[in-house]
């Protein structure tokens, strides 16, 4: 039920070089020989809310916030002064002319890296996902800005690029990166900004340190994956015997094969195995609406408490975030943000936020002497009930609750 691998339908791991030619396309033929792809339940589900989380978010942002976001796109230029803007005003401006350069520049690459390798991705679906990641830009940092729960395009931009080039893993990769990362890397970065425009950072430091970590940290992150990969045994593989099994990775790998390779259309398409998900569109852009209006006559009522895109992309994590996961999330966000929140409502104004962050660099400083103490084959890790209790499950253990016979299978007859 909860995994995030996919699966044939001899209960096996899916094998896309099954359904492949040499040079990574679809083979309908091998595709009809071989079997259709199934989903956990966890994953299935997983892409209903992220169809739902997109319409809700689109619907909840023109509602919501469709009045505000154009009076602050009419008068962002007339807007007096705070405290913070006088102040940032005794440094110089990063130029904009900086900023469309670098843009100019890292487009150029874009456009010779999907060109001249064969990725499968033409120029203009490249303009489309930037364009895409760009126009989806608003509603995705006003959800974040006011909830601090991104709205990923990740399920969107796969859906998309499914139908406009279909049977292209490489392109679907490429495709979903431009459109989703960017997106989510502009986020990110304009958080950046806000936090250093607070600090008083002035604003042509900040776009060097911002420049020079972005270029060092991919730099560094290539280095070591290339690393891992050649040294690591077993690396990435689901029993990698020090944990590096990658699952993120693994999913990433898997959405390529369900969108890229088989496509949206025998995945989710009339009369396919999973095309009931697509009412989540429906749902999900249908919720927000009742609940504008109902809130237009009841504008106190508990209603005003419910906001659709956080319900929706808060399960956004699995796979391969398990309920496991969710449930000390769950926990811990109930004490403070419910339970201390009432009772100490001083202590928690003055110091929950600070507490994240020292609970975050802990978290990191933690993770960081674990690996390098566990690195040594001298050195057994802890063997306890809260390690070992997550792994004695039928999930865990890749255990089905039917286990097929040599030469049977499962699932429709035709596909």
């Amino acid at each position: 039920m909860s995994d995030l691998n996919t699966y044939d339908r001899f209960q096996q791991v899916y094998n896309s070089t099954r359904i492949l030619t040499k040079n990574y396309v679809f083979d309908a033929e091998k595709y009809q020989n071989y079997s259709p792809l199934f989903l956990p339940t966890t994953f299935a589900v997983s892409y209903g809310m992220s169809f739902a989380s997109i319409s809700s978010t689109i619907v909840h942002t023109f509602l919501f916030h469709g009045r505000e976001i154009i009076y602050y796109w009419r008068n962002s230029r007339n807007e007096p002064d705070d405290v913070h803007m006088r102040l940032m005003k005794r440094y110089k401006e990063a130029p904009d002319w900086w900023f469309a350069v670098l843009f100019v520049v890292f487009f150029i690459l874009s456009v010779l890296c999907v060109r001249l390798w064969d990725t499968g991705m033409p120029v203009w679906a490249l303009v489309f996902a930037l364009v895409l990641a760009s126009t989806l830009m608003v509603p995705v940092g006003m959800i974040y800005a006011l909830t601090n729960i991104s709205v990923g395009l990740n399920v969107i931009t796969e859906f998309i690029v499914g139908y406009i080039i279909p049977g292209r893993p490489i392109a679907m990769i490429f495709f979903k990166t431009f459109g989703y990362i960017t997106n989510a890397q502009a986020i990110t970065f304009l958080q950046d900004m806000k936090l250093g425009h607070y600090m008083k950072i002035a604003p042509r430091l900040l776009f060097t340190a911002q420049l020079v970590a972005t270029l060092w940290g991919g730099l560094v992150q290539l280095g070591v994956t290339a690393w891992s990969s050649h040294h690591i045994k077993d690396f990435c593989q689901p029993n990698q015997a020090a944990g590096f099994s990658c699952p993120a990775a693994r999913v990433f790998f898997n959405a390529s094969v369900i969108w890229g390779v088989i496509g949206p259309d025998r995945q989710f398409g009339f009369g396919e195995m999973y095309h009931n998900t697509l009412w989540f569109f429906l749902v999900g852009a249908m919720l927000p609406l009742l609940t504008w209006l109902f809130l237009r006559k009841y504008p106190n009522s508990v209603a005003k408490y419910i906001h659709w895109p956080v319900f929706f992309t808060g399960t956004g994590f699995i796979p391969p975030a398990t309920a496991y996961t969710y449930g000390t999330y769950c926990f811990v966000g109930y004490i403070f943000g419910y339970w201390i929140k009432r009772r100490y409502f001083g202590w928690w104004a003055k110091y929950n936020y600070t507490l994240s962050a020292g609970l975050d660099l802990g978290l990191v400083f933690g993770s960081l002497c674990i690996f390098l103490i566990t690195l040594s084959p001298k050195v057994n890790a802890p063997n306890w009930w809260g390690l070992s209790v997550v792994m004695n499950t039928a999930d865990a253990e890749n255990r089905p609750l039917i286990t097929l016979k040599k030469g049977e299978s499962f699932g429709p007859s035709r596909w």
